[in-house]
């Protein structure tokens, strides 16, 4: 009979201990952007640049988190008959986050979810088409990485997200190092 008792107990401590992973975070990186430019006629002189993101999260659990993002690609640097411009893209995203914990400081995952892209392209160039100089369009947002946990409320991370791009944008990329903020309680994996 005393067993019979000592289990809702068992079982309440057992949801206290994964209660304490979750909780909501801050994430913010910066790295290399790859901006693919195929539907502007010109020469592109660059289309490597400085890009950055923040995103703010909840972890459910050590497997699973969800978070919403905004970031900023480099811009493609363009020479088009005789005019120099550039084209900027930023995105808004929502994923869903995978994680594999390794060992007790280290873990993988992977991000899968939506994005909506917008493309500017300076007003002295033009699209091959002759669209509208501002795109946007939604797309998949696709990305993994490896986090490193310093400490029980801050994670190092290096990620590599990629958008394929749609119509008349190319796909765009981003390798990024980074780091992730618990707000509240949470404990390494």
């Amino acid at each position: 009979m005393r067993v019979y008792l000592a289990l809702p107990l068992l079982a309440l401590l057992t949801v206290q201990a994964h209660a304490f992973v979750r909780g909501p975070y801050a994430e913010g990186n910066f790295g290399q952007s790859y901006t693919y430019v195929d539907d502007i006629q010109g020469i592109v002189d660059s289309q490597n640049a400085f890009g950055w993101n923040a995103n703010a999260g909840y972890q459910f659990d050590e497997y699973i988190a969800f978070e919403a993002g905004y970031t900023v690609y480099g811009a493609a640097d363009i020479t088009q008959s005789n005019q120099t411009g550039s084209e900027n893209r930023y995105g808004v995203d929502v994923t869903s986050k995978l994680i594999w914990p390794y060992r007790d400081t280290f873990n993988f995952f992977s991000k899968l979810g939506f994005t909506q892209i917008y493309s500017e392209l300076d007003n002295n160039l033009s699209r091959d088409n002759g669209e509208d100089n501002d795109q946007n369009f939604t797309s998949f947002y696709l990305a993994i990485g490896s986090a490193y946990h310093v400490s029980d409320w801050f994670d190092l991370n290096f990620q590599y997200s990629y958008i394929p791009g749609s119509g008349d944008v190319g796909a765009t990329s981003l390798a990024s190092l980074g780091g992730t903020l618990f707000i509240g309680g949470h404990c390494k994996q």
